[in-house]
């Protein structure tokens, strides 16, 4: 079960998303111990949040979407408990204080209707329109990646649904591969921009990616499923902290 949580936050700042590190750690500081021990020893997490100001509402929206039903259990439940109990987040290193005004939490699509996909055509091919949000990167080699390239897309989109669900698997690794051949980057407009984890930043580029994926039509709905998945999962590194919000619009 993928579900999102939002938080509606008042506005004595704008937040941005180099806030996403702070709302981690007050995050981490409300949920079990022994989860939270957990979740560091994965390399994938269950979750991803960011924190962005809502111009239109005049408040600071915190998102958090949790891609698995223990994740939802064992962060967003003690999270609302908290909040029920006292409204206050405090945000030690901005020495600002956010009342809370508001938890809504939508209950979103299933890995089965993921999975499931949409009607592919047979002959057309698929194309994805895929905006970066927040700063995104994948790492290479030990590097961080500058520009985005589609095996990195897919292997690590591929990579987060099996961690969350490796009771449903969507493909055998090489069908990925063999996606993964099928498909290109079409048409880009990025920019570099810089992540800020506590002192230290992390390069990274936002922006919009197309992208247009031949092949079966099994090997499209497989590629179909990844890419929405992408939606609640985030691209790329440390979506836990912030990193690699996107949105992803597919097409034929």
């Amino acid at each position: 079960m993928i579900a999102i949580t939002e938080i509606t936050l008042d506005a004595p700042l704008e937040a941005d998303c180099n806030m996403g590190p702070m709302m981690h750690g007050f995050m981490m500081q409300c949920i079990d111990t022994e989860y939270a021990t957990f979740l560091h020893t994965q390399n994938m997490r269950p979750y991803t949040q960011q924190i962005y100001f809502d111009a239109e509402n005049d408040c600071n929206i915190w998102q958090i979407t949790t891609l698995t039903q223990s994740a939802y259990e064992q962060i967003i439940l003690p999270l609302k408990t908290r909040f029920e109990h006292k409204n206050i987040l405090r945000i030690i290193n901005k020495k600002t204080d956010f009342c809370v005004e508001n938890i809504a939490t939508t209950f979103g699509i299933t890995y089965e209707e993921l999975s499931v996909g949409r009607d592919i055509k047979p002959r057309s091919p698929l194309k994805a329109l895929i905006n970066l949000y927040t700063p995104t990167t994948f790492k290479s080699a030990g590097e961080y990646m500058l520009y985005p390239q589609i095996p990195q897309i897919l292997n690590n989109l591929y990579n987060r649904w099996n961690s969350c669900r490796p009771d449903k698997v969507l493909c055998e690794q090489q069908q990925l591969s063999e996606i993964i051949d099928k498909a290109k980057i079409t048409d880009y407009h990025i920019q570099s921009r810089r992540f800020t984890v506590e002192r230290a930043y992390i390069q990274g580029f936002c922006g919009a990616i197309k992208v247009e994926i031949r092949g079966t039509a099994e090997q499209k709905r497989i590629a179909a499923a990844l890419l929405n998945y992408a939606n609640y999962a985030g691209l790329g590194v440390k979506t836990a902290l912030g990193m690699g919000m996107c949105s992803a619009n597919l097409s034929e």
